[in-house]
């Protein structure tokens, strides 16, 4: 979609490893007119608009607000489910590393970008106690 100097965009399904518009603006708009939408990750500035936009990480939990509920899977992974004993709440969030000590005694989840660094995600997730 974008390789930092232009910008080559393709309509497309909103699947794993795409980017979803959430709100296209005016190319004035200030940068925190896209990060009052949560769910935004991404901003991009394209001739006469500023597009803000949602990397969508493989099976979705990488898009998951603080509050949200994971459940693990047989493969070691985690991903989005109800709220119940033996899952995990988002306890927060880091974008930009792959760093899971800033989870403390949480339990990280790592979610890459392949190609931006920046858009790496890291979860920390908290069990739901019994």
């Amino acid at each position: 979609m974008s390789t930092g100097q232009s910008h080559d965009f393709t309509l497309a399904d909103c699947a794993d490893g795409t980017y979803e518009l959430l709100r296209r603006l005016p190319a004035s708009a200030e940068s925190e007119a896209c990060w009052a939408d949560d769910r935004a990750n991404w901003l991009l500035r394209s001739g006469d608009s500023t597009l803000c936009l949602r990397y969508r990480y493989p099976n979705g939990t990488g898009n998951l607000a603080v509050g949200s509920c994971v459940i693990p899977t047989a493969a070691g992974d985690a991903i989005p489910g109800k709220c119940k004993p033996g899952g995990f709440t988002v306890s927060a969030k880091h974008y930009g590393t792959t760093n899971g000590d800033k989870c403390g005694k949480d339990i990280p989840s790592i979610h890459t970008h392949p190609t931006r660094p920046e858009l790496s995600v890291v979860l920390c997730l908290r069990p739901i106690p019994a």
